[in-house]
């Protein structure tokens, strides 16, 4: 078991209830609409797309959201959205970004050093276990990519939970 990634849909008009606290999350069943789990890769793609692990920048921060700006209530990790704006910003961020251009934002040695979720090691890295774990990240990276086209195109924001 660990720590799974979950972006859900939900109509920007929720969203903004969510975001001025008109609503709560847990009243709203977010495991009973349209999402994408992206199992433990949330934390690992943060920070390959930002270089840190909760301080990056929009529109790239934006990706897996984790801004204490948009952070809400739920569970023991808390949720955090995306207004459907943010998320067109996130969208144009990465959607022309090809696999060398992440590939050249990856630093497998790196990630481990500091730790990053889901990646915890002795610092013995065994053949090609850089490569596979880049390519379980783009797995992940072109279904978020996908994800967030078909949420704009519904006119939806999002929310980033973790559970």
């Amino acid at each position: 078991m660990g720590m799974i990634g979950y972006y859900i849909a939900f109509p920007e008009e929720e969203i903004q209830q969510l975001a001025a606290g008109t609503k709560m999350l847990e009243d709203m069943d977010p495991y009973n609409r349209e999402n994408l789990d992206i199992d433990k890769s949330w934390q690992a793609l943060y920070y390959v797309l930002c270089d840190d692990i909760c301080d990056g920048e929009p529109p790239l921060g934006y990706v897996v959201p984790m801004d204490q700006d948009n952070y809400l209530e739920f569970g023991d990790i808390g949720a955090f959205y995306l207004t459907l704006p943010q998320l067109r910003e996130a969208y144009q961020a990465i959607v022309a970004m090809t696999r060398d251009e992440l590939l050249a934002k990856y630093n497998y040695n790196k990630m481990l050093e500091g730790d990053i979720y889901p990646l915890y090691g002795d610092g013995d890295v065994k053949d090609g276990e850089a490569e596979q774990f880049f390519d379980y990240l783009y797995s992940y990276f072109k279904d978020i990519r996908k994800f967030f086209a078909e949420t704009i195109s519904e006119g939806k924001g999002l929310v980033f939970c973790i559970s």
